[in-house]
């Protein structure tokens, strides 16, 4: 996830099966029901706490069911250099009537930190349902054995951490045991049975065992011991190379005793940044539940509902049924779930997996997970409305795909709503969600869930949310009068989807100052004299579920002159640690990539600078397209007026180990192919030298392309290029030779460039614009077509192909590639991107989308005057009028595009002449590297036929 989503308060979750599972506070609870309930645990501690007292014994006898293991006859490892090997590692299980779980460890100590870990045992179980036995604690030092069970010194610790950080009281009780006298090179041994399973699984027996160790094991070992009339199902699952432990059986008695073993395993090590669902050292499952159907109807049993509502609950489903629509009811109604019953979670004993009943968790207006999906199924029960709860992984989402159905492959629940025959999962302990529910954020796309049904036979997915849209934009507008003077700066921030919905509660909640050193600190990063003018604003559009902070700042100093040009720094900070940062290349278990893949990010940065810069560049992109990541950039200057757009899409949450060399390799290329910085030439400055005689614009053009041709041709002749790079170099350097009036030149380079770079994203826009300004429409067409199989994700590569079908003659084509443009975009701030799809919708006479007409303002800079011709709120006069109001060449430039586009929307009116004299005018200026020059010159070939 991103630097900004690091900030977001909201991070929810729950935990709705394992005791002591971390769960985020879905919302602070009001003081008066905090007050109450702490007073209801606090009851609960003191009581919990004289129980676990009781239920814990000390130096009892070992089971009479355990097989033993004699740690006498494994000797340590004198010549071990890890800081501890575990000499002996038992668990014993015994499922039926009395189900006990048996541990027996033998740790060599072999460091002075290991000492520090080992010297203080930490034993959890919840005294409501379980026993601890100790049976012994041991020191075998230099072949002689030193008894510490007696002289050990032993806590009970009521630490309930998920109280602190979760709002979840599970009852669990540490027993911490302090040993006395522990030696580097001694080996602690140490015995102990944990007796009673929680009673809400019914006596079905499920448990798990870890296997592997991050160290050494000599002698591992599970045994299982179940009755023989009870099938106890069981499954390895693991990621590592360890071969799979197979079990030996015996049946006497009555009992099965399966019997899993293995000796010096070697130590498993995680090399981090692993995905969730990776199993790194391997663990044993058992569960008495055959298959999933078993699992379900387990859970039906328990979100039950036994008794009527009550007569406030009953006053929420009438206020409900008012609504007009069963969506309207379904938000509603997950509103009061999400926003009215905070979550807080009481998980004892049977409550730690069994809903409370809905007029219960309404009266104390607090719950977890089950609770309130309970609570919101009993809602939509009364109004008629199917719904089921739905249980699932909150973290590693698709791990219970490989799980032996148990249970225990879940720790959380949420519900799925069927509304006009279409599926939606709603969870209830989530904030911040309102609006149509196809806007809400979808939080576990892919995760394989239980529904809980009787029907339900296996595991049902949660499709992923395939929407394509802009997850977080990040737009910055400065307007620099002076180069020495104090610039002022708009930064515009959107977030959308679950993004939308976390930066809704967490602006909620935080407080003026917090809200604004959260805007501030990126800005001061880059320009520490910066100061926030203003208090942040924010629009909430719920209807799209788009969330918006508005920031103004005073920057001074921003441009700073350097090597006979002026320079102005700008960074998309929203970029900034999106990647996973891998400590090695050379990896043997895959990663995270980072973020919250797949997701989408954009950056823009105009800049305005003071009137006398006249420079011009069309879009110059830069593009790297990978495996794991899209990055695009576009730079691009009118007049005084410099813009960079760039757009980050993570494709894929997870690598492979073979990916990671690529990786780090393509984030280095990613940084040094991203520009930070706007580089003013003095030969961009009004009255230079360099265009003081003859045509200014001619004469910029020719000093801008000698330059580029000769700067490239150093990089040619240095040699160092890769063939992707030496691709485009080519490519670019023909371009600046055709702007020279050098064809042949231009034409050798290309064809050098083709060869090179066929499958090369910059060399194939390149290709495109290089074939669209000469005319050569259907090979622009494939050079984008190809780009676009190839990843591709820019909107400009779909609108640029529009343009090149619209004027091959395919209108249908172009009209296409206009809606994918519109798709992919999603309330993009490019202008030009917005002028060219409103161009080509108004000449097919299609309307322009809403959100696309909304942002038509013809009082706004240049050029969103020609945005709303097309959007019907500027007249061609106006827009005309808006374009010779610029002096100089930025003038001349503006005049170009609004001469073009003014013919466009008179041709599409069918008023041929009046196009075709605007169309000349456009011509007329002179501008031969703009778009708009090249298409005036097309449109005016057609009016000839």
């Amino acid at each position: 996830m991103n630097g900004y989503k690091s900030k977001v308060l909201a991070i929810l979750g729950a935990a709705w099966l394992l005791a002591g599972a971390v769960v985020m506070a879905a919302e602070p609870a009001p003081a008066a029901s905090a007050n109450a309930v702490d007073k209801t645990v606090d009851k609960t501690v003191d009581k919990e706490s004289a129980q676990a007292r009781a239920a814990f014994y000390l130096q009892d006898p070992v089971p009479a069911w355990i097989t033993p293991a004699n740690v006498a006859t494994h000797k340590a490892d004198a010549k071990a250099t890890d800081p501890k090997v575990y000499i002996l590692a038992d668990t014993q299980m015994q499922a039926g009537a009395a189900p006990a779980y048996y541990v027996h460890r033998a740790e060599q100590i072999n460091s002075t930190t290991e000492l520090e870990n080992a010297g203080r045992l930490e034993i959890e179980f919840i005294p409501d349902y379980q026993q601890l036995h100790l049976h012994g604690l041991r020191i075998w030092r230099e072949g002689k054995l030193l008894d510490r069970t007696q002289s050990a010194h032993i806590r009970f610790l009521q630490r309930e951490d998920g109280l602190e950080q979760s709002q979840m009281y599970s009852g669990a009780v540490t027993v911490s045991i302090l040993i006395n006298d522990l030696r580097v090179g001694d080996t602690l041994e140490y015995e102990y049975t944990v007796t009673g399973q929680n009673p809400v699984f019914g006596g079905q027996f499920v448990e798990n065992s870890g296997w592997g160790d991050s160290a050494p094991v000599q002698w591992r070992r599970v045994i299982l011991r179940s009755p023989v009339a009870t099938p106890i199902y069981w499954r390895y699952l693991s990621d590592n190379s360890i071969a799979a432990p197979k079990p030996t059986e015996t049946v006497a008695g009555g009992w099965r005793t399966q019997i899993f073993q293995a000796r010096n395993l070697p130590a498993i090590r995680s090399e981090g940044d692993l995905p969730p669902d990776y199993i790194v050292a391997g663990w044993l499952q058992f569960s008495a539940f055959a298959d999933w159907n078993g699992v379900a109807k387990w859970a039906e049993g328990l979100f039950t509902v036994k008794e009527p509502l009550g007569p406030e609950l009953q006053a929420v489903v009438a206020r409900l049924k008012t609504l007009p629509t069963q969506e309207q009811q379904v938000v509603a109604a997950l509103e009061i779930a999400q926003t009215d019953i905070r979550y807080f979670s009481v998980a004892l004993g049977e409550s730690s997996h069994r809903p409370a009943p809905p007029n219960v968790v309404y009266q104390r207006r607090y719950g977890d997970c089950k609770d309130k999906a309970l609570f919101l199924h009993t809602l939509l029960a009364q109004l008629g409305i199917a719904s089921r709860p739905v249980l699932l992984d909150a973290s590693s989402q698709t791990l219970p795909q490989r799980m032996q159905p148990s249970p225990l492959a879940f720790n959380h629940a949420i519900l799925q709503v069927t509304l006009d025959g279409k599926i939606w999962y709603l969870d209830p302990t989530r904030q911040g969600q309102h609006g149509a529910l196809a806007n809400m954020g979808q939080t576990y796309g892919d995760a394989r869930v239980l529904v809980v049904d009787p029907a339900s036979t296996e595991l049902a997915r949660i499709a992923p949310d395939t929407t394509q849209r802009i997850d977080m934009a990040r737009d910055e507008v400065f307007t620099l009068p002076q180069w020495d003077g104090v610039a002022q700066l708009t930064v515009t921030e959107t977030w959308r989807g679950e993004n939308a919905e976390n930066m809704r509660m967490s602006v909620g909640s935080a407080s003026a100052s917090d809200l604004a050193r959260f805007v501030t600190d990126p800005i001061t990063l880059r320009y520490p004299k910066a100061t926030l003018v203003g208090a942040p604003t924010s629009q909430d559009d719920i209807a799209s579920n788009s969330y918006t902070l508005v920031s103004h700042f005073s920057v001074p100093e921003l441009a700073h002159e350097e090597a006979g040009s002026w320079q102005v720094a700008f960074d998309a900070s929203n970029f900034r640690h999106t990647f996973t940062r891998l400590a090695t290349a050379v990896r043997t278990m895959p990663f995270v990539v980072g973020g919250n893949a797949p997701e989408h990010l954009h950056y823009s940065v105009q800049v305005t600078l003071p009137s006398e810069v006249a420079g011009q560049v069309d879009p110059v992109v830069t593009s790297l397209h990978r495996k794991l990541f899209n990055y695009d950039a576009t730079y691009s200057m009118r007049g005084n007026v410099a813009r960079q757009v760039e757009d980050l899409v993570l494709t894929s949450a997870n690598g492979e180990a073979a990916d990671a060399s690529a990786f780090v390799s393509d984030l280095r290329a990613l940084s040094q192919q991203s520009s930070d910085t706007f580089i003013i030439a003095k030969t961009d400055l009004a009255g230079s030298s360099a265009t003081a005689k003859g045509d200014p614009i001619q004469q910029q053009i020719a000093t801008r392309s000698q330059r580029l041709v000769d700067n490239i041709s150093k990089a040619i002749a240095g040699g160092k290029l890769g063939s992707d790079d030496l691709a485009a170099a080519y490519c670019f350097r023909a371009a600046a030779y055709r702007d020279l009036g050098q064809g042949k030149a231009a034409d050798s380079d290309m064809a050098l460039a083709q060869k090179l770079g066929a499958s090369a994203p910059v060399a194939l826009r390149c290709r495109t614009e290089y074939d669209f300004n000469g005319g050569r429409f259907q090979q622009a067409i494939e050079s984008s077509s190809r780009e676009i199989s190839l990843g591709g994700t820019a909107p400009r590569l779909y609108y640029s192909r529009a343009v090149a079908q619209y004027f091959n003659g395919n209108a249908t084509a172009a009209l296409a590639d206009v809606n994918r443009g519109l798709q992919q975009a999603d309330g993009i701030t490019d202008p030009y991107d917005q002028i060219w799809a409103a161009w080509l919708l108004k000449r097919q006479h299609l309307p322009l989308p809403n959100a696309l007409a909304a942002k038509a303002d013809v009082n706004q800079d240049w050029p969103a005057p020609v945005l709303a011709l097309f959007a019907g709120k500027a007249t061609p006069e106006q827009v005309l009028n808006a374009a010779q109001s610029k002096a100089g060449l930025e003038g001349r430039m503006a005049s170009t595009e609004a001469s073009f586009y003014v013919g466009e929307f008179y041709l599409a009116q069918g008023d041929t002449d009046r196009a075709r004299t605007l169309f000349e005018q456009s011509r007329q200026q002179g501008v031969t590297n703009f778009y708009e020059y090249a298409m005036s010159g097309f449109e005016l070939k057609q009016l000839q036929r």
